[in-house]
């Protein structure tokens, strides 16, 4: 009965759990980095906690300048049962800087190789000196179910044939390729037009782009009802002229019929007449003063003792006159 049981519990392992999705792996990445790459592991204490890893891996997108230096980065998330072993890596398909089983081949382009690992994720990275202004990056790698059983394996030869594992290739290419921009289509050319509407649309205004052809009965009946929306446009014109012309019409007789008052401008007051002074009283005759000009401003009559030298002038003349 146990048995029983546990073959039907392989069958049902089996069948939900197919060999292809058993061994679903993590994808390794490849990219380069501007500069030499430095690592965590071999800085001070006080600069491993200032270091910024992530900054430091960041994909660079310029132009390759020969002779610069940069850093190929390799990463795959292992999450401490995956690991990755590089069995040869190849620049532009002539520099091959890793092979036989990972092991770093030296030269004046290619200086050094090292790994190390986070918490999540292996990299490694190979510090270079850029030997052409095209780089073209092929890389054999093998991707093994074990935790650091791939780690600095030149030398050493691990044995993976216990180990699930799974052959990829990954490359890179910088600059970066551009996407070719698309075609540059000839504007259409349309056909002459022939002033007739057996061949063509009848008014193409109405109708836009889904215009039908003469042979169309089905949108036929558009026609009678843009007549009728253009007879009741015309219609409501008329109307709004009428109306305009009543509403003047009856305001003009209601002027008629009640006109308006004008409004009276307030009237001035009238002026009164200017009041006449009082005669000057004569002259006694016995008292007669014919002064010169110059003694009027020492004599004064005595009758008038505020009159101005002018008005005493004046009255001396009348008194000569009257005499």
């Amino acid at each position: 009965m146990i048995s029983l049981l546990f073959i039907l519990f392989n069958l049902l392992l089996v069948f939900f759990f197919p060999s292809n999705k058993a061994f679903t792996h993590p994808e390794p990445k490849i990219w380069i980095c501007e500069g030499h790459i430095l690592f965590p592991s071999f800085l001070p204490k006080q600069q491993f906690l200032e270091y910024n890893w992530e900054q430091q891996l960041q994909p660079y997108q310029g132009k390759i300048m020969i002779g610069g230096a940069y850093s190929l980065v390799l990463e795959m998330p292992t999450f401490g049962r995956w690991d990755v072993l590089v069995e040869s890596c190849t620049c532009n398909g002539v520099f091959q800087f890793l092979q036989g089983g990972g092991c770093f081949r030296r030269d004046n382009f290619w200086l050094n190789k090292n790994e190390w690992r986070s918490e999540t994720n292996k990299y490694i990275v190979v510090h270079f000196v850029a030997p052409q202004t095209l780089l073209k990056f092929d890389c054999q790698t093998l991707v093994v179910k074990c935790c650091g059983c791939c780690d600095n394996a030149c030398g050493r030869l691990p044995l993976l044939e216990s180990f699930s594992s799974l052959a990829m290739t990954i490359s890179c290419q910088y600059p970066l390729p551009i996407p070719p921009s698309p075609p540059l289509l000839p504007p259409p050319v349309l056909p002459p037009s022939t002033g007739e509407y057996s061949s063509g649309c009848w008014m193409p205004f109405l109708w836009g782009d889904s215009c039908p052809s003469n042979g169309d009965n089905d949108s036929f009946w558009l026609i009678p009802l843009f007549l009728c929306l253009l007879a009741l446009l015309l219609i409501l014109c008329c109307l709004l002229a009428l109306c305009i012309y009543w509403a003047i019409r009856r305001r003009k007789e209601q002027g008629r019929i009640f006109p308006q008052k004008k409004e009276e401008s307030p009237q001035l007051s009238p002026i009164p007449p200017p009041i006449p002074s009082p005669p000057l009283p004569p002259l006694p005759k016995d008292r007669k003063y014919f002064l010169q000009t110059n003694q009027l401003k020492q004599h004064q009559y005595p009758h008038f003792p505020q009159l101005t030298n002018l008005e005493l002038t004046i009255l001396i003349k009348a008194e000569e006159i009257k005499d």
